[in-house]
């Protein structure tokens, strides 16, 4: 009897065993960890130990033959193991006096350094049994209407998703790296611009067959979900997230030092957060509130460009373009890396699609003059902006825009256009803050996260919970990354490129997997077209590395963010296994004989239970 239920217990402490023992990992791989936290990694693995070998002998109560037990339980038995505490001892074997010379200690030792590697192969040993890998892999389970279409109201119009869209792409990146291109091609960077608008609006087009294919709030994690299935869907879904989280962070901080002087940098966390909070607010009032706000910021980003446009023709100097081949003809290439942040967020306006009228036309249509539109803007500013200003000189500005404010206008056009940038970028993060949560709530309808961020408030149809939990880690990344525009920048390069990938593979994977789908918007070249904006995606990463100091720190701090997602899906999958949903009630119920026992005032108490 005893034995039994220790062997039950066992089999319930060993799926959260291994989604922590892949975390801790993770933790060790991607960010590296001090003395104290080593030593409680290592504890922790020597209890992972325990358990598997407690399991094991229980087995062999099953099987109680030694070659049929080896052969049914042999991955088992290579994940119990204890190779560190192995590695540990040489290590110490080789400090000793008697064995410090002896070379075969001494290179065995040097293998102690590896260990994490191997916490691993523990990991991948006993994972396809106890978390049931084939599960996660097959195809998802599809519903032909999401949850949210049946609640949320279908309120926006064709003008009023394209200004949407085109505030939501916008970000900083036609106000700052307009200067990025001349300095490193010069006035050739127009090419550079050219060039890059073509590939963004091949991609446009191909969010906009996808987008009218599955018109969902999920956007990108949606059409991961119909082309990869379920736990690929939540990888890119995660992804996408926290590429909206840092997305949000990067605009407020690059807004905030745009317009405030470094002297004044303490004031950026508390204004910051006053400012998610705000807009988060209004988007908890429903989409028609958010849209005058949304509306509102975009015609201010289109007045700001068309105004300092306008006066660049008029004040337009033809010899500032001569010579206009001043690098290598390479230069126009890494001047598209640099301004290829540019078009990015695309995703965003997508996820609007559930409360969009007649999505899958208008859709395809917002995303694509939306990046036209930007597309021609960018390049009508960069050849102004270079007519009016010598590129050299332009190229050495921090602030293009303002300076570009100052040669047309004086001191005025400059504090006028300063402010203007400023709510331009305020603005773009705004439409992210409003947008963002539908993503979470589309993942937690699919309970691959938990189900209370589905919920829809019944007054405002707004996704409240997912508003409130965006607030909590925007908040948390504005902290960390004060200061910091840059890095949080760099960060989500490598973010980004994953995830459009994906959505530009999910194209092709389509065609073939699903090719009776009504798609009210075709892509040309959709079988072909994905995999050549592919190879500029890796083009993208490749000078990434090139050209970025830290380049490697930064993308293991990336990589680590999405290795995030994988013990956080299988620890969702384990909330909602039968077993432990089982287990989570019976402690609810004893949790609630010994009520009186617990200080707690009841509305709270019950709160804490209905979680569960």
């Amino acid at each position: 009897m005893i034995r039994n239920k220790l062997d039950k217990i066992v089999q319930l402490l060993i799926p959260p065993s291994l989604v922590l023992l892949l975390l801790v990992t993770i933790i060790e791989l991607f960010y590296g960890v001090g003395k104290g936290m080593s030593i409680f990694i290592d504890v922790f693995d020597i209890y992972v130990v325990i358990i598997f070998a407690i399991d094991l002998y229980y087995r062999w109560q099953e099987t109680p033959h030694f070659i049929p037990y080896v052969k049914k339980h042999i991955l088992d038995i290579i994940a119990t193991i204890p190779f560190n505490l192995i590695f540990l001892g040489v290590q110490g074997l080789a400090l000793t006096r008697a064995l410090r010379g002896v070379r075969f200690i001494t290179r065995i030792a040097r293998f102690t350094r590896y260990a994490r590697f191997l916490r691993l192969i523990r990991f991948g040993a006993r994972a396809p049994r106890f978390l049931r890998f084939r599960k996660h892999v097959r195809k998802a389970k599809i519903r032909k209407i999401q949850p949210h279409e049946k609640k949320m109201k279908k309120v926006l119009s064709f003008r009023v998703i394209l200004l949407i869209t085109i505030n939501s792409i916008m970000g900083t990146g036609i106000w700052f790296l307009t200067s990025a291109g001349a300095k490193y091609a010069g006035p050739a960077s127009l090419v550079s611009w050219g060039v890059l608008s073509l590939i963004a609006i091949y991609i446009a087009m191909c969010f906009g067959e996808l987008v009218s294919m599955f018109p969902r709030a999920g956007g990108v994690y949606e059409f991961a979900k119909q082309t990869y299935g379920r736990f690929w869907s939540f990888a890119i879904g995660w992804t996408t997230s926290i590429a909206g989280s840092v997305t949000i962070a990067m605009l407020l901080l690059g807004a905030l030092q745009y317009l405030i002087p470094i002297q004044y940098s303490f004031t950026y966390i508390p204004i910051a957060i006053s400012l998610i909070i705000i807009f988060s607010y209004v988007a908890f009032r429903g989409m028609q509130t958010s849209t005058y706000m949304l509306v509102t910021f975009a015609l201010i980003t289109l007045t700001a460009i068309i105004a300092i446009i306008i006066p660049g023709f008029i004040n337009l100097q033809p010899g500032n373009f001569t010579p206009f081949f001043v690098f290598p003809t390479m230069s126009i290439a890494l001047a598209i890396f640099f301004i290829a942040e540019t078009f990015f967020g695309w995703e965003s306006a997508i996820f609007l699609s559930a409360e969009t009228k007649n999505p899958s036309k208008t859709m395809p249509k917002a995303l694509i003059y939306g990046t036209i539109t930007i597309a021609i803007l960018s390049f009508l500013l960069a050849f102004t902006a270079m007519g009016t200003i010598p590129w050299a000189e332009f190229a050495g500005s921090v602030a293009p825009l303002r300076d570009l404010g100052e040669a047309h206008f004086g001191i005025t056009g400059r504090a006028i256009f300063t402010l203007l940038i400023f709510v331009s970028v305020i603005g773009a993060t705004a439409g992210w803050i409003v947008t963002a949560p539908r993503l979470l709530m589309s993942i937690a309808e699919d309970k691959l996260f938990f189900t209370q961020f589905a919920k829809i408030h019944p007054k405002y149809k707004s996704p409240h919970v997912s508003i409130a939990f965006q607030v909590l880690i925007v908040s948390i990344l504005v902290i960390v990354g004060a200061g910091s525009y840059e890095t949080l920048l760099h960060i989500l390069i490598p973010l980004v490129l994953v995830v459009y990938s994906a959505v530009l593979l999910s194209v092709v994977i389509l065609r073939f997997k699903k090719p009776e789908q009504p798609r009210p918007y075709k892509v040309i070249f959709g079988k072909v077209g994905p995999f050549i904006v592919m190879l500029f995606m890796i083009f993208l990463l490749v000078m990434f590395v090139r050209e970025t100091h830290g380049a490697w720190d930064l993308l293991r701090i990336s990589g680590g963010l999405i290795a995030f997602g994988i013990p956080a899906y299988f620890a969702i999958e384990l909330f909602y296994d039968p077993k432990y949903v089982t287990l989570r009630r019976n402690l609810v119920a004893h949790l609630s004989h010994h009520y009186h026992q617990i200080p707690l005032p009841k509305p709270t108490f019950n709160k804490i239970i209905s979680l569960t």
